[in-house]
């Protein structure tokens, strides 16, 4: 966004919502043909809004995603309640019948149910990935990457507290959405609601470990080149998974344990990753990152 303001400031804009559009149809593709759960619509329409705020101080940006993070706790707890409701009423053999069968059949459950799981998925996540951009627009106004910047001191300050927050919360969410533990359903509410606050203290004590690797170990110049074209291998992580999993592929739905699930979700992202990294050494980019740089 900030490269986007460096052009003149009606060429940027235009620049930058024609660029949204196009991710945001991609989004719409993704969900119905690749992966259910997309994410890329989302983060389009959320885009728009983010524009609106890209000349704002940084005091300003910060007190707006302190006032998302706690709107979205009250989020997180009506669509756990909703999803609790819902999926008790489920048979058993809903998701093996609709997932775990044939393209045509996978696909007439995304078509069906495109605008709920897109609706789900704006109440659930919503709220909270407008706080990440947020914060991410804060940290590129702040420099947060460079060497004991503002922004890695204080994170630094709060990897303790984010520790107690984050691992015990998710831990009880794992369990509980694992089948490994069941507790009552007082309690699966309190936790999952409870996880708009542990995902995130989660997610930045990943943003510290990730920024210490980089400091301390040269990685793989692939792992750079992936992370340049990070749409492309979302979406390619998508296409491996339904090869491994649907009925189309190798029919794997419901048959891994969940060490395996674990095994196979990082080989999935690491073959991705690798896929990408190999086609942008050759061609410069990702397959699908120049559909959106080439927008003028």
């Amino acid at each position: 966004m900030l490269r986007a303001t460096s052009a003149p400031q009606q060429q940027a804009s235009r620049r930058y919502h024609y660029r949204l559009w196009a991710l945001g149809f991609m989004g719409i593709a993704h969900g119905l043909f690749v992966f259910t759960g997309d994410i890329l619509l989302l983060y389009a329409i959320l885009g728009a809004f983010l524009w609106r705020r890209r000349n704002a101080p940084v005091a300003q940006l910060v007190a707006s995603a302190k006032r998302w993070f706690v709107f979205a706790i009250p989020t997180m707890l009506v669509m756990t309640l909703l999803i609790q409701t819902v999926s008790n009423d489920l048979p058993d053999e809903f998701w093996d019948d609709r997932l775990g069968g044939t393209y045509m059949q996978v696909l007439s459950y995304r078509w069906e149910n495109w605008f709920y799981t897109f609706l789900t998925a704006l109440i659930f996540q919503g709220p909270l990935v407008f706080v990440a951009f947020l914060i991410g627009l804060v940290a590129a106004k702040t420099n947060f990457f460079e060497n004991n910047s503002l922004g890695l001191v204080l994170l630094r300050r709060w990897l303790p507290y984010l520790a107690l927050t984050a691992l015990p919360i998710n831990l009880l969410y794992g369990l509980h959405t694992s089948g490994l533990w069941v507790p009552n359903p007082a309690l699966q509410v309190a936790i999952g609601t409870a996880t708009a606050i542990g995902a995130p203290a989660l997610s930045a004590l990943y943003l510290y470990g990730v920024v210490l690797l980089v400091q301390r170990f040269a990685l793989p110049e692939w792992v750079y080149r992936a992370g340049r074209n990070t749409l492309s291998c979302y979406v390619l992580q998508g296409v491996l998974g339904g090869l491994c999993f649907a009925g189309y592929g190798l029919g794997l739905f419901g048959q891994l344990g969940h060490a395996q699930i674990l095994l196979a979700s990082l080989l999935i992202a690491l073959s991705s990753m690798l896929l990408v990294s190999i086609w942008a050494k050759y061609l410069g980019r990702g397959p699908l990152e120049p559909l959106l740089r080439g927008i003028k």
